[in-house]
């Protein structure tokens, strides 16, 4: 499978500037479909209504209302959401961290800061 760049993606960070560099990152390399929200209730307002077209979400960890791993848990038990892609980006560095979203399923997890190198690469992984 390689990328599709007429994929649709979710952002999700509580952060707006993070947002805004995650959705310049990800029209510098192509992709033109991009939503954000806000948090994971947000994600998954937007997720019930467009889910079918989004094929990546990319999600922070720590977020108000429904943190990125909770939200990963929520999406993993609903049928329309399971062919979304789904990459956690944290500033928790921790081994376990990583592992318990490894374990649990995440696609991927990218550690902040990062470049726009390490977003492409990600994604290249993710749909490689």
């Amino acid at each position: 499978m390689s990328i599709n760049y007429d994929s649709a993606i979710l952002v999700v960070d509580d952060m707006p500037t993070m947002r805004r560099v995650l959705a310049g990152i990800l029209k510098n390399i192509g992709f033109k479909k991009i939503y954000e929200a806000k948090d994971g209730v947000d994600a998954l307002k937007i997720l019930s209504s467009d889910g079918d077209k989004i094929e990546l979400t990319i999600v922070d960890w720590n977020m108000p209302k429904l943190n990125g791993m909770d939200l990963w848990r929520k999406m993993k038990t609903i049928n329309e959401y399971q062919h979304i892609k789904f990459i956690m980006v944290s500033s928790e560095n921790e081994r376990a961290n990583i592992m318990t979203a490894l374990k649990e399923g995440v696609t991927n997890y990218i550690v902040k800061p990062f470049d726009p190198k390490t977003i492409k690469d990600r994604i290249e992984k993710v749909f490689g």
